[in-house]
């Protein structure tokens, strides 16, 4: 059965999860099954309810293509779903990866608490394997980093720095130590970030300075909308955590039966799959 609710159509179920005001709420599904379009449908209710675009916030994981994906979806879904908000509403909705969020938040308070230099760089994961490189000693005479260890090492860094479900990892060689140092270095020389960063950074301003984040919400009055759920890396998962606290409007939505992280028996924040 089809419902409308503020001129928005949905149909019965998808009704019942976006008008929910008791949260957080997470919606689960199968592929196709319209959770995507169950959050938009929500960000669209908000809008109708006078919360301001900025104060909504629709997050995907991962690299910034799901957030590409998401914006897509808005683009093909509001005209078949409602005529009842204008376009340039719809449009300067936030749609942002982990990342994107974590970025944007450092570039604003970062300075203050951590030193950052506001105007930062970030890395690729192609920039920052190529900075790597050029610093690895290419003799193994001394038991130095040889090159060719290079993208071990950096995928090691990744995991420890990101708390992504660890992948069994014994006897870390010690002369790693030195080139992820020189690492640090360099990056700090050349006043950027990898992508790993600033994650990490980003959870780090909020853990140093709580009323600031408390500041934050009060000020913005946040509505978070997070899609594929089911595929957040422990950092994330911290990081709207934190960011959210515990009375800010929070609804997710996911299918554990997808989650990569499930593949290798990591807890993900639905659970691993049955």
């Amino acid at each position: 059965m089809s419902s409308e609710v503020n001129d928005i159509y949905m149909d019965e179920l998808q009704a019942q999860a976006v008008t929910a005001h008791i949260g957080p709420v997470v919606i689960e599904g199968a592929p196709g099954s319209g959770k995507t379009t169950a959050l938009i449908m929500r960000a669209l209710i908000l809008m109708k309810d006078s919360v301001p675009e900025e104060s909504i916030f629709l997050l995907t994981p991962g690299d910034g293509r799901q957030a590409m994906a998401v914006k897509t979806a808005i683009a093909n879904d509001v005209p078949r779903i409602t005529n009842a908000i204008p376009h340039e509403h719809v449009s300067r909705l936030r749609v942002s990866s982990y990342r994107g969020l974590a970025i944007s938040w450092l570039r604003r308070f970062g300075p203050e608490v951590l030193g950052i230099p506001r105007d930062f760089r970030v890395w690729s994961r192609k920039q920052a394997l190529w900075a790597a490189y050029r610093i690895t000693v290419k003799d193994d005479s001394d038991g130095h980093t040889l090159a060719s260890e290079v993208p071990d090492v950096m995928r090691w860094y990744r995991l420890r720095r990101s708390s992504l479900p660890e992948i069994a990892i014994s006897g870390v060689p010690s002369h790693w130590n030195e080139f992820l140092q020189l690492y640090e270095e360099e990056k700090c020389r050349r006043g950027v970030l990898d992508q790993d960063d600033v994650l990490v950074k980003a959870m780090e301003v909020m853990e140093k300075s709580p009323s600031l984040v408390e500041s934050w919400r009060n000020s913005v009055k946040p509505h978070f909308l997070a899609d594929n759920f089911h595929n957040l890396t422990q950092v994330e998962y911290c990081l709207l955590e934190t960011i959210a606290g515990i009375n800010s409007s929070v609804m997710v939505a996911g299918d554990r039966n997808q989650s990569v992280g499930s593949w290798w028996s990591a807890e993900t924040p639905l659970g691993t799959s049955s």
